[in-house]
């Protein structure tokens, strides 16, 4: 993780590329604040879920501080709403936490048992044990847990198409997706 900040509200050190981007945005020091907050609720969660040795950062395709980036941008038009600032970042860190699982086969569910469940969404997530419970969590954070679920359903077919072994699996996703 980042440094730690010694002169500000702030637990992690902004590097200086991105203040210059946040900077442009008024209020950005409480949107970041409550983007932060949001974080640390996830990683919470993690903890209370005993995933917390899975760690945080476990993409492939990205640094960490890009989620930060796109749940800061997420929480701009809730600016003067911190709890939807809070809960927003929640959701951004948490599906890209849970989306490592669907679609990175080093740490991921077994292809095959996400494969005969994907057309249902929480017998997916029952079927990940504890890692599908951060899924739960991320739909109980919002007043639609039907929109979630959506989006993870989603992400189940994006993560079995990049996993697929045969153009066969491929086109059966493809034909048979229910979202």
């Amino acid at each position: 993780m980042p440094e730690m900040m010694e002169n500000n509200n702030f637990e992690k050190k902004l590097a200086p590329k991105l203040e210059a981007l946040y900077d442009e945005v008024p209020n950005w020091e409480n949107i970041l604040h409550f983007v932060r907050e949001g974080e640390n609720n996830f990683i919470s969660d993690l903890k209370m879920l005993d995933l917390n040795k899975l760690g945080i950062e476990t993409s492939d395709v990205h640094v960490y501080s890009d989620i930060e980036v796109q749940a800061f941008i997420v929480g701009i038009t809730s600016k003067d709403n911190p709890r939807e600032i809070i809960a927003k970042s929640y959701l951004v860190y948490g599906a890209h936490w849970i989306d490592d699982f669907f679609d990175n086969p080093k740490i991921g569910v077994p292809f095959e048992d996400i494969f005969k469940n994907r057309n249902d969404i929480n017998e997916v997530l029952t079927g990940m044990g504890s890692i599908g419970q951060v899924g739960l969590l991320l739909a109980e954070k919002v007043p639609h847990p039907e929109g979630v679920l959506k989006g993870l359903q989603r992400m189940i077919y994006g993560g079995l198409v990049q996993r697929s072994s045969s153009r066969e699996q491929r086109s059966c996703l493809k034909r048979n997706i229910k979202i």
